[in-house]
């Protein structure tokens, strides 16, 4: 029963409770820095200076121990957890055969190693770690040995098909050592068929290639002067034919490119013929 009181009327009359609300909770502001005691002012580093470490602040090349307090030289967490993280990929790679040392793991951190591949390069260069990576390639780019194999079989394929020869040891080694990106992304086929041909000693030893030929393209080149001509023509007499077309045809007649299945714009000899 609600209480009541007597009004001045001689009433009952119920008494009326007073309902607070509840104030809402507002977020404090979060308090202020404090000036710095040296000054105030934002600290940059010099022009020039090294790199520097967000967590240690300290230059990229001065850590002296893998773990510990960054402040006093230790590699700070997050550089340490990728360097981890490629090491135990890379020793996945080479079947655990192999295992990095504090000493070697310290001094990728100080040049600044951060990817797989350059962990892996770091590695096949050292004394612990050379007939692994001999054994298998792929740990040194940072593949598996499937993406290996599938990219040594492209660049094996295109090579051939510019110069007529299977791709060496040391033709495969150079087309891993040119990624296409800081990442270490491999050459795709086009990028890779480009360098070929743009390759200096490539088009010395394969003459036909700074006519801009294919081998297929260059066998065809010389069936068709065999025709022209009635007999069989060698590589070097093909060769000799070509260059006096394109410098009879002028400096702005420079033989067009030619790949497999594709017409190629043939420079006039002298006399009338044309080199077919």
């Amino acid at each position: 029963m609600p209480n009541l009181y007597v009004d001045d009327n001689g009433q009952p009359t119920p008494i009326q409770q007073r309902v607070s609300t509840p104030k809402p909770y507002v977020v404090p502001s979060p308090a202020k820095a404090k000036p710095s005691s040296s000054g105030g002012g934002s600290s940059k580093p010099p022009a020039g200076a090294a790199p520097t470490s967000q967590a240690s602040n300290r230059a990229i090349g001065s850590y002296t121990m893998l773990t510990g307090d960054p402040a006093k030289g230790a590699v700070p967490p997050g550089e340490y957890n990728v360097l981890e993280s490629n090491m135990q990929t890379w020793e996945a790679l080479v079947g655990y055969s192999a295992e990095p040392t504090q000493t070697q793991l310290l001094a990728m951190a100080n040049a600044g190693i951060q990817t797989l591949r350059d962990f892996g390069q770091y590695m096949a260069t050292q004394d612990n770690a050379k007939s692994v990576s001999q054994t298998m390639p792929w740990a040194s780019y940072g593949l598996s040995k499937d993406e290996y194999q599938s990219a040594a079989a492209t660049f094996g394929t295109e090579y051939k098909k510019i110069t007529g020869q299977d791709i060496s040891p040391d033709a495969l080694q150079e087309a891993f050592k040119n990624p296409r990106d800081p990442t270490g992304g491999l050459l795709n086929v086009s990028q890779y068929s480009q360098q070929l041909m743009n390759d200096s000693a490539i088009q010395k030893q394969y003459g036909w290639v700074k006519y801009g030929m294919d081998f297929a393209a260059w066998t065809q080149q010389k069936l068709s002067l065999r025709t022209s001509f009635g007999r069989d023509i060698n590589d070097a007499e093909a060769a000799t034919i070509l260059q006096y077309g394109k410098a009879a045809s002028g400096s702005n007649m420079a033989v067009t490119a030619k790949q497999s299945g594709q017409q190629a714009q043939q420079p006039a000899l002298a006399g009338g013929s044309v080199v077919r």
